[in-house]
Protein backbone atom coordinates (compact mmCIF):
# COMPACT_ATOMS: atom_id res chain seq x y z
CA UNK A 1 0.00 0.00 0.00
CA UNK A 2 2.86 2.93 0.95
CA UNK A 3 4.17 1.87 -2.26
CA UNK A 4 1.50 2.80 -4.05
CA UNK A 5 0.66 5.90 -2.22
CA UNK A 6 4.40 7.40 -3.25
CA UNK A 7 3.79 6.43 -6.77
CA UNK A 8 0.30 8.37 -6.64
CA UNK A 9 2.08 10.98 -4.54
CA UNK A 10 5.35 11.18 -7.56
CA UNK A 11 3.03 11.50 -10.53
CA UNK A 12 1.08 14.33 -8.88
CA UNK A 13 4.11 15.98 -8.58
CA UNK A 14 5.34 15.71 -11.74
CA UNK A 15 2.12 17.11 -13.08
CA UNK A 16 2.84 20.58 -10.71
CA UNK A 17 5.83 20.66 -11.84
CA UNK A 18 5.03 21.48 -15.04
CA UNK A 19 2.59 23.80 -14.91
CA UNK A 20 4.64 25.77 -12.16
CA UNK A 21 8.09 25.56 -12.85
CA UNK A 22 10.04 25.60 -16.31
CA UNK A 23 11.64 22.91 -15.05
CA UNK A 24 11.22 19.86 -17.83
CA UNK A 25 10.87 16.27 -15.62
CA UNK A 26 12.75 13.69 -17.34
CA UNK A 27 13.60 9.96 -16.60
CA UNK A 28 16.86 8.53 -16.02
CA UNK A 29 18.67 7.77 -18.60
CA UNK A 30 19.03 3.96 -19.96
CA UNK A 31 22.46 3.00 -21.21
CA UNK A 32 23.66 3.23 -24.80
CA UNK A 33 23.30 -0.01 -26.12
CA UNK A 34 24.85 1.50 -29.64
CA UNK A 35 28.61 1.36 -29.47
CA UNK A 36 29.43 4.60 -31.80
CA UNK A 37 27.32 6.54 -29.42
CA UNK A 38 28.86 6.02 -26.45
CA UNK A 39 31.45 8.18 -24.53
CA UNK A 40 34.05 6.05 -25.39
CA UNK A 41 34.33 7.17 -29.07
CA UNK A 42 36.45 9.45 -29.89
CA UNK A 43 33.71 11.12 -33.33
CA UNK A 44 31.06 11.10 -31.07
CA UNK A 45 30.13 14.20 -30.16
CA UNK A 46 27.80 15.30 -27.32
CA UNK A 47 24.84 17.45 -28.04
CA UNK A 48 23.93 20.63 -26.25
CA UNK A 49 20.24 20.60 -25.45
CA UNK A 50 18.83 23.97 -24.91
CA UNK A 51 16.84 25.09 -22.03
CA UNK A 52 13.12 25.14 -23.03
CA UNK A 53 11.25 27.95 -21.61
CA UNK A 54 7.61 27.33 -20.05
CA UNK A 55 4.96 28.96 -22.29
CA UNK A 56 1.32 27.84 -22.91
CA UNK A 57 1.24 26.91 -26.25
CA UNK A 58 3.26 24.07 -25.17
CA UNK A 59 0.39 22.58 -23.27
CA UNK A 60 -1.56 22.15 -26.53
CA UNK A 61 0.84 20.84 -28.61
CA UNK A 62 1.07 17.36 -29.89
CA UNK A 63 3.95 15.16 -29.10
CA UNK A 64 5.46 12.25 -30.67
CA UNK A 65 5.34 9.16 -29.03
CA UNK A 66 8.20 7.61 -30.31
CA UNK A 67 11.55 8.87 -31.21
CA UNK A 68 11.56 6.76 -34.32
CA UNK A 69 9.02 8.46 -36.16
CA UNK A 70 10.04 11.96 -35.97
CA UNK A 71 13.20 11.01 -37.55
CA UNK A 72 11.67 9.26 -40.26
CA UNK A 73 9.62 12.20 -41.31
CA UNK A 74 12.37 14.24 -40.97
CA UNK A 75 14.14 12.06 -43.59
CA UNK A 76 11.60 12.66 -45.89
CA UNK A 77 11.57 16.08 -45.93
CA UNK A 78 15.42 16.77 -45.90
CA UNK A 79 17.51 14.37 -48.04
CA UNK A 80 20.62 13.02 -45.74
CA UNK A 81 23.94 12.40 -46.91
CA UNK A 82 27.15 10.26 -45.64
CA UNK A 83 30.22 11.20 -46.40
CA UNK A 84 31.93 7.70 -47.46
CA UNK A 85 35.20 9.13 -49.01
CA UNK A 86 36.68 9.88 -45.38
CA UNK A 87 35.16 6.71 -43.75
CA UNK A 88 33.22 9.08 -41.23
CA UNK A 89 29.52 9.38 -39.86
CA UNK A 90 29.35 12.96 -40.37
CA UNK A 91 26.17 14.15 -41.66
CA UNK A 92 25.26 16.87 -43.79
CA UNK A 93 21.62 17.75 -44.29
CA UNK A 94 20.37 19.57 -47.85
CA UNK A 95 18.91 22.52 -47.53
CA UNK A 96 15.10 22.68 -47.30
CA UNK A 97 12.65 24.38 -50.09
CA UNK A 98 12.07 28.03 -49.14
CA UNK A 99 8.49 28.19 -48.39
CA UNK A 100 6.01 29.75 -51.81
CA UNK A 101 4.84 33.07 -50.98
CA UNK A 102 1.52 33.07 -49.95
CA UNK A 103 -0.68 35.42 -52.06
CA UNK A 104 -3.24 37.33 -51.04
CA UNK A 105 -5.22 40.87 -52.27
CA UNK A 106 -2.99 43.17 -52.08
CA UNK A 107 -0.65 41.29 -53.40
CA UNK A 108 -2.55 41.51 -57.05
CA UNK A 109 -0.37 45.07 -57.16
CA UNK A 110 2.65 44.10 -56.68
CA UNK A 111 5.50 44.60 -59.93
CA UNK A 112 6.64 40.70 -59.52
CA UNK A 113 4.74 39.18 -62.06
CA UNK A 114 3.19 35.39 -61.46
CA UNK A 115 5.77 32.26 -62.93
CA UNK A 116 3.22 29.63 -64.76
CA UNK A 117 2.64 26.32 -63.81
CA UNK A 118 4.48 24.29 -65.65
CA UNK A 119 3.01 20.44 -66.08
CA UNK A 120 6.24 18.33 -64.96
CA UNK A 121 7.70 15.76 -67.84
CA UNK A 122 6.92 12.10 -68.02
CA UNK A 123 10.55 10.48 -67.41
CA UNK A 124 10.89 7.03 -68.66
CA UNK A 125 11.10 6.05 -65.14
CA UNK A 126 7.97 7.59 -64.06
CA UNK A 127 5.35 5.25 -65.96
CA UNK A 128 1.85 5.70 -66.79
CA UNK A 129 -0.51 3.67 -65.22
CA UNK A 130 -3.49 3.44 -67.57
CA UNK A 131 -6.61 1.62 -66.74
CA UNK A 132 -8.59 -0.72 -69.45
CA UNK A 133 -11.60 1.56 -69.73
CA UNK A 134 -9.59 4.80 -69.67
CA UNK A 135 -7.72 6.37 -72.88
CA UNK A 136 -3.99 7.27 -72.49
CA UNK A 137 -4.32 11.77 -72.28
CA UNK A 138 -0.87 12.12 -73.42
CA UNK A 139 -1.42 11.26 -77.25
CA UNK A 140 -2.10 13.76 -79.23
CA UNK A 141 -5.93 13.72 -80.86
CA UNK A 142 -4.11 13.02 -84.30
CA UNK A 143 -2.83 9.51 -83.44
CA UNK A 144 -6.09 8.40 -81.41
CA UNK A 145 -8.03 7.33 -84.52
CA UNK A 146 -10.85 9.41 -84.00
CA UNK A 147 -9.99 11.95 -87.18
CA UNK A 148 -11.78 12.29 -90.53
CA UNK A 149 -8.92 11.08 -92.47
CA UNK A 150 -8.75 7.83 -90.81
CA UNK A 151 -12.46 7.23 -90.92
CA UNK A 152 -12.31 7.64 -94.78
CA UNK A 153 -8.93 5.57 -95.18
CA UNK A 154 -10.25 2.84 -92.89
CA UNK A 155 -13.77 2.61 -95.16
CA UNK A 156 -11.47 2.41 -98.03
CA UNK A 157 -9.32 -0.03 -96.87
CA UNK A 158 -12.40 -2.03 -96.25
CA UNK A 159 -13.99 -1.73 -99.98
CA UNK A 160 -10.39 -2.61 -101.48
CA UNK A 161 -10.17 -5.84 -99.12
CA UNK A 162 -13.58 -6.57 -100.84
CA UNK A 163 -12.77 -6.12 -104.72
CA UNK A 164 -9.01 -6.91 -104.73
CA UNK A 165 -8.69 -10.38 -103.75
CA UNK A 166 -4.67 -10.40 -103.59
CA UNK A 167 -4.90 -7.77 -100.55
CA UNK A 168 -6.50 -11.00 -98.34
CA UNK A 169 -3.59 -13.31 -98.81
CA UNK A 170 -0.55 -13.58 -96.26
CA UNK A 171 2.60 -11.66 -97.18
CA UNK A 172 4.51 -14.54 -98.76
CA UNK A 173 2.03 -15.08 -101.33
CA UNK A 174 1.16 -11.22 -102.16
CA UNK A 175 5.36 -11.04 -103.38
CA UNK A 176 5.33 -14.75 -105.49
CA UNK A 177 1.92 -13.95 -106.71
CA UNK A 178 2.70 -11.27 -109.95
CA UNK A 179 0.41 -9.42 -111.45
CA UNK A 180 -0.34 -10.06 -115.30
CA UNK A 181 0.91 -6.91 -116.54
CA UNK A 182 4.39 -7.41 -115.68
CA UNK A 183 4.53 -10.36 -118.64
CA UNK A 184 3.83 -7.74 -121.16
CA UNK A 185 7.36 -7.61 -122.57
CA UNK A 186 7.42 -11.57 -122.59
CA UNK A 187 4.15 -11.11 -125.27
CA UNK A 188 6.06 -8.71 -126.96
CA UNK A 189 9.05 -10.44 -127.73
CA UNK A 190 6.95 -13.75 -128.45
CA UNK A 191 4.65 -12.31 -130.69
CA UNK A 192 7.17 -10.83 -132.90
CA UNK A 193 8.65 -14.76 -132.68
CA UNK A 194 5.53 -16.13 -133.82
CA UNK A 195 4.97 -14.14 -136.92
CA UNK A 196 8.55 -14.12 -137.73
CA UNK A 197 8.83 -18.09 -137.54
CA UNK A 198 5.77 -18.48 -139.68
CA UNK A 199 6.88 -16.02 -142.46
CA UNK A 200 10.47 -18.51 -142.66
CA UNK A 201 7.56 -21.61 -142.46
CA UNK A 202 5.42 -20.19 -144.97
CA UNK A 203 8.63 -19.05 -147.30
CA UNK A 204 9.81 -22.71 -147.14
CA UNK A 205 6.73 -24.36 -147.91
CA UNK A 206 5.37 -22.46 -151.02
CA UNK A 207 8.97 -22.33 -152.37
CA UNK A 208 9.06 -26.60 -151.78
CA UNK A 209 5.11 -26.28 -154.09
CA UNK A 210 7.30 -24.29 -156.55
CA UNK A 211 10.34 -26.23 -157.22
CA UNK A 212 8.21 -29.45 -157.32
CA UNK A 213 5.61 -27.58 -159.51
CA UNK A 214 8.63 -26.69 -162.18
CA UNK A 215 9.85 -30.30 -162.40
CA UNK A 216 6.50 -30.64 -164.19
CA UNK A 217 7.04 -28.29 -166.48
CA UNK A 218 4.18 -25.98 -164.49
CA UNK A 219 5.41 -22.07 -163.80
CA UNK A 220 3.69 -20.12 -160.84
CA UNK A 221 2.88 -16.91 -159.59
CA UNK A 222 3.31 -16.54 -156.07
CA UNK A 223 1.26 -14.19 -154.37
CA UNK A 224 0.82 -13.36 -150.29
CA UNK A 225 -2.27 -15.60 -149.79
CA UNK A 226 -1.50 -18.65 -152.42
CA UNK A 227 0.57 -19.78 -155.41
CA UNK A 228 -1.09 -19.07 -158.51
CA UNK A 229 -0.82 -21.68 -161.76
CA UNK A 230 -1.07 -19.67 -165.00
CA UNK A 231 -1.54 -22.78 -166.72
CA UNK A 232 -5.33 -23.06 -165.87
CA UNK A 233 -7.28 -26.14 -164.45
CA UNK A 234 -7.85 -27.59 -167.54
CA UNK A 235 -3.97 -27.83 -168.43
CA UNK A 236 -2.45 -31.87 -169.51
CA UNK A 237 0.30 -31.20 -167.47
CA UNK A 238 -2.05 -31.74 -164.85
CA UNK A 239 -2.12 -35.45 -164.01
CA UNK A 240 -2.48 -37.71 -160.98
CA UNK A 241 1.12 -38.07 -160.40
CA UNK A 242 1.69 -34.40 -160.72
CA UNK A 243 -1.09 -33.46 -158.63
CA UNK A 244 -0.16 -35.69 -155.61
CA UNK A 245 3.61 -34.65 -155.95
CA UNK A 246 3.13 -31.28 -155.71
CA UNK A 247 0.50 -30.92 -153.42
CA UNK A 248 2.04 -33.80 -150.69
CA UNK A 249 5.59 -32.38 -151.23
CA UNK A 250 5.52 -29.17 -148.85
CA UNK A 251 3.72 -30.76 -146.10
CA UNK A 252 6.40 -33.74 -145.85
CA UNK A 253 9.24 -31.09 -146.41
CA UNK A 254 7.33 -29.51 -143.52
CA UNK A 255 7.36 -32.44 -141.41
CA UNK A 256 10.90 -33.26 -141.81
CA UNK A 257 11.74 -29.67 -140.42
CA UNK A 258 9.14 -29.74 -137.77
CA UNK A 259 10.03 -32.96 -136.32
CA UNK A 260 14.31 -32.08 -136.12
CA UNK A 261 13.33 -28.79 -134.87
CA UNK A 262 10.79 -30.13 -132.14
CA UNK A 263 13.27 -32.78 -130.54
CA UNK A 264 16.27 -30.44 -130.63
CA UNK A 265 14.22 -28.27 -128.50
CA UNK A 266 12.95 -30.64 -126.39
CA UNK A 267 16.08 -32.45 -125.56
CA UNK A 268 18.77 -29.75 -125.58
CA UNK A 269 18.77 -28.24 -122.13
CA UNK A 270 21.38 -25.40 -121.89
CA UNK A 271 19.56 -23.70 -124.63
CA UNK A 272 18.88 -20.05 -124.07
CA UNK A 273 15.14 -18.64 -123.56
CA UNK A 274 14.92 -16.48 -126.29
CA UNK A 275 16.67 -19.23 -128.84
CA UNK A 276 14.43 -22.05 -127.37
CA UNK A 277 10.94 -19.90 -127.93
CA UNK A 278 12.26 -19.14 -131.50
CA UNK A 279 12.56 -22.79 -132.76
CA UNK A 280 9.79 -23.73 -130.75
CA UNK A 281 7.68 -21.60 -132.46
CA UNK A 282 9.18 -22.27 -135.62
CA UNK A 283 8.51 -26.13 -135.05
CA UNK A 284 4.97 -25.62 -134.41
CA UNK A 285 4.63 -23.72 -137.57
CA UNK A 286 6.25 -26.61 -139.87
CA UNK A 287 4.12 -29.60 -138.01
CA UNK A 288 0.71 -27.12 -138.11
CA UNK A 289 1.98 -28.07 -142.51
CA UNK A 290 1.48 -31.17 -142.27
CA UNK A 291 -0.89 -31.46 -139.47
CA UNK A 292 -2.97 -28.76 -139.29
CA UNK A 293 -3.07 -28.75 -143.58
CA UNK A 294 -4.66 -32.38 -143.67
CA UNK A 295 -7.54 -30.91 -141.59
CA UNK A 296 -8.02 -27.94 -143.59
CA UNK A 297 -7.61 -29.73 -146.77
CA UNK A 298 -10.80 -31.94 -145.88
CA UNK A 299 -12.75 -29.13 -144.41
CA UNK A 300 -12.46 -26.81 -148.21
CA UNK A 301 -10.47 -29.36 -150.37
CA UNK A 302 -7.87 -27.07 -151.42
CA UNK A 303 -3.79 -27.77 -150.67
CA UNK A 304 -3.25 -31.31 -148.74
CA UNK A 305 -6.76 -32.12 -149.58
CA UNK A 306 -6.27 -33.19 -152.89
CA UNK A 307 -4.22 -36.11 -152.00
CA UNK A 308 -6.92 -37.27 -150.17
CA UNK A 309 -9.38 -37.00 -153.55
CA UNK A 310 -6.79 -38.29 -155.41
CA UNK A 311 -6.22 -41.45 -153.28
CA UNK A 312 -10.14 -41.94 -152.93
CA UNK A 313 -10.79 -42.32 -149.38
CA UNK A 314 -14.17 -42.03 -148.07
CA UNK A 315 -15.11 -39.25 -145.86
CA UNK A 316 -15.39 -41.16 -142.50
CA UNK A 317 -11.74 -42.01 -143.18
CA UNK A 318 -10.64 -38.80 -143.78
CA UNK A 319 -12.22 -37.47 -140.67
CA UNK A 320 -11.26 -39.58 -138.47
CA UNK A 321 -7.47 -39.43 -139.72
CA UNK A 322 -8.35 -35.58 -139.50
CA UNK A 323 -8.97 -36.22 -136.01
CA UNK A 324 -6.09 -38.87 -135.28
CA UNK A 325 -3.69 -35.68 -136.63
CA UNK A 326 -5.73 -33.25 -134.43
CA UNK A 327 -5.11 -35.38 -131.09
CA UNK A 328 -1.21 -35.86 -132.31
CA UNK A 329 -1.11 -32.24 -132.44
CA UNK A 330 -2.35 -31.78 -128.59
CA UNK A 331 -0.47 -34.68 -127.44
CA UNK A 332 2.96 -32.76 -128.63
CA UNK A 333 1.77 -29.82 -127.29
CA UNK A 334 0.89 -31.09 -123.48
CA UNK A 335 4.82 -32.76 -124.08
CA UNK A 336 6.03 -29.33 -124.66
CA UNK A 337 4.40 -27.89 -121.61
CA UNK A 338 7.99 -27.71 -119.22
CA UNK A 339 9.92 -26.58 -122.61
CA UNK A 340 7.44 -23.35 -123.00
CA UNK A 341 8.07 -22.94 -119.21
CA UNK A 342 12.04 -23.17 -119.12
CA UNK A 343 11.72 -20.09 -121.77
CA UNK A 344 10.97 -17.74 -118.66
CA UNK A 345 14.35 -15.83 -117.52
CA UNK A 346 13.29 -16.28 -113.52
CA UNK A 347 12.05 -18.84 -111.32
CA UNK A 348 9.35 -16.99 -109.84
CA UNK A 349 7.51 -16.77 -113.10
CA UNK A 350 6.61 -20.30 -113.37
CA UNK A 351 5.78 -20.84 -109.59
CA UNK A 352 2.12 -22.12 -108.32
CA UNK A 353 0.95 -18.85 -108.64
CA UNK A 354 2.39 -17.36 -111.87
CA UNK A 355 2.66 -20.59 -114.03
CA UNK A 356 -0.82 -20.31 -116.07
CA UNK A 357 -0.08 -16.53 -116.37
CA UNK A 358 3.00 -17.29 -118.20
CA UNK A 359 1.35 -19.79 -120.20
CA UNK A 360 -0.96 -17.21 -120.88
CA UNK A 361 1.61 -14.39 -121.72
CA UNK A 362 4.00 -16.57 -123.79
CA UNK A 363 1.68 -18.81 -125.77
CA UNK A 364 -1.48 -18.19 -126.00
CA UNK A 365 -1.31 -14.32 -126.08
CA UNK A 366 1.30 -14.54 -129.10
CA UNK A 367 -0.76 -17.31 -130.96
CA UNK A 368 -4.26 -15.41 -130.55
CA UNK A 369 -2.86 -11.94 -131.34
CA UNK A 370 -0.35 -13.30 -134.04
CA UNK A 371 -3.51 -15.25 -136.00
CA UNK A 372 -5.65 -12.19 -135.93
CA UNK A 373 -2.73 -10.29 -137.49
CA UNK A 374 -2.25 -12.70 -140.33
CA UNK A 375 -5.94 -12.85 -140.59
CA UNK A 376 -5.50 -9.29 -141.90
CA UNK A 377 -2.59 -9.33 -143.55
CA UNK A 378 -3.62 -12.14 -145.44
CA UNK A 379 -6.68 -11.03 -147.33
CA UNK A 380 -6.38 -11.45 -150.94
CA UNK A 381 -6.68 -7.67 -152.97
CA UNK A 382 -7.46 -10.02 -156.23
CA UNK A 383 -9.73 -12.60 -157.15
CA UNK A 384 -8.16 -15.78 -155.67
CA UNK A 385 -8.09 -18.91 -158.82
CA UNK A 386 -8.27 -21.51 -155.70
CA UNK A 387 -11.88 -20.52 -154.45
CA UNK A 388 -11.05 -21.56 -150.38
CA UNK A 389 -7.58 -20.21 -150.35
CA UNK A 390 -8.00 -17.83 -148.24
CA UNK A 391 -9.59 -20.71 -145.66
CA UNK A 392 -7.47 -23.27 -146.60
CA UNK A 393 -4.64 -20.82 -144.98
CA UNK A 394 -6.36 -19.15 -141.83
CA UNK A 395 -7.74 -23.10 -140.59
CA UNK A 396 -4.00 -24.02 -141.18
CA UNK A 397 -2.53 -21.16 -139.00
CA UNK A 398 -5.16 -21.31 -136.20
CA UNK A 399 -4.92 -24.92 -136.33
CA UNK A 400 -1.54 -24.24 -133.88
CA UNK A 401 -3.62 -23.70 -131.12
CA UNK A 402 -3.79 -27.63 -131.08
CA UNK A 403 -0.27 -27.51 -129.56
CA UNK A 404 -1.05 -24.60 -126.84
CA UNK A 405 -4.39 -25.56 -125.18
CA UNK A 406 -3.62 -28.43 -123.42
CA UNK A 407 -0.51 -26.83 -122.01
CA UNK A 408 -2.93 -25.20 -119.22
CA UNK A 409 -4.20 -28.81 -118.89
CA UNK A 410 -0.71 -30.23 -117.85
CA UNK A 411 0.03 -30.09 -114.28
CA UNK A 412 2.70 -31.79 -113.38
CA UNK A 413 5.10 -30.05 -115.97
CA UNK A 414 8.28 -29.13 -114.20
CA UNK A 415 10.94 -27.16 -115.83
CA UNK A 416 14.48 -26.51 -114.93
CA UNK A 417 15.88 -22.75 -115.40
CA UNK A 418 19.68 -22.23 -115.57
CA UNK A 419 20.17 -18.46 -114.21
CA UNK A 420 22.54 -16.76 -117.19
CA UNK A 421 23.04 -13.02 -117.25
CA UNK A 422 23.05 -11.94 -120.93
CA UNK A 423 25.78 -9.56 -122.52
CA UNK A 424 25.28 -6.08 -124.24
CA UNK A 425 26.43 -8.09 -127.56
CA UNK A 426 23.77 -10.51 -126.78
CA UNK A 427 20.91 -8.04 -125.56
CA UNK A 428 21.73 -6.31 -128.98
CA UNK A 429 22.03 -9.69 -131.43
CA UNK A 430 18.60 -10.22 -129.72
CA UNK A 431 17.17 -7.21 -130.81
CA UNK A 432 18.78 -7.30 -134.52
CA UNK A 433 17.01 -10.35 -134.55
CA UNK A 434 14.19 -8.90 -133.99
CA UNK A 435 14.14 -6.05 -136.00
CA UNK A 436 15.30 -7.98 -138.63
CA UNK A 437 12.28 -10.90 -138.26
CA UNK A 438 9.75 -7.72 -138.35
CA UNK A 439 11.40 -6.19 -141.76
CA UNK A 440 11.11 -10.03 -143.35
CA UNK A 441 7.27 -9.82 -142.11
CA UNK A 442 6.84 -6.08 -144.23
CA UNK A 443 8.63 -7.39 -146.97
CA UNK A 444 6.99 -10.77 -147.57
CA UNK A 445 3.45 -8.60 -148.04
CA UNK A 446 5.03 -5.57 -150.10
CA UNK A 447 7.19 -8.03 -152.51
CA UNK A 448 4.62 -10.63 -152.72
CA UNK A 449 1.90 -8.07 -153.33
CA UNK A 450 1.50 -8.05 -156.72
CA UNK A 451 3.12 -11.73 -157.58
CA UNK A 452 6.33 -13.19 -158.45
CA UNK A 453 6.57 -14.88 -161.65
CA UNK A 454 8.80 -18.24 -160.86
CA UNK A 455 9.87 -20.11 -164.60
CA UNK A 456 12.20 -22.59 -163.43
CA UNK A 457 13.54 -24.88 -166.25
CA UNK A 458 15.35 -27.61 -164.90
CA UNK A 459 16.85 -30.43 -167.17
CA UNK A 460 18.65 -33.26 -166.75
CA UNK A 461 20.30 -35.59 -169.64
CA UNK A 462 22.24 -38.27 -168.97
CA UNK A 463 23.66 -40.77 -172.04
CA UNK A 464 26.56 -42.79 -172.62
CA UNK A 465 29.34 -40.65 -174.31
Amino acid sequence: MKSHRTKHKSSLKRFFEKIFSSKKYSKKKRKLENPLLSKENPLSKPLKKKKRKFSLSSLFKKKTKHKKHSLKKRSLETPIITNNITGTNNVTELPTKKPKRKTGFLNIFSKKKKKRKRKPAHTPFQPISISPTEKPTHIPENIKGNSFSRKIKRKFRKLKEKFNPISDLDSRKQKLNLNLLTFYSYTIISTILFLGSYIIAYIVYQLTVIITASTFGIDAVWYYFEVLFPIGNESPLWTAYSIIAITLSAPVVSLIIGLYLFFKVTEEQYMKPFKKIFYLWLSYHFLSQFFGAWTAGIITREGFGYVADWLYLSIMYKFIIALGMLFIMAFMGYLTTSTMLETARSKIRINQYNKYKFLFSQAFLPWFVGTAILFLVKIPNVMPQHEFAYAYEMIMISSVGAFIIPMFFNNFAKAKIIRVKLSQTQKVRNNIILVSLLLLFIAYRLILNSGLLFMIDISVNISSY
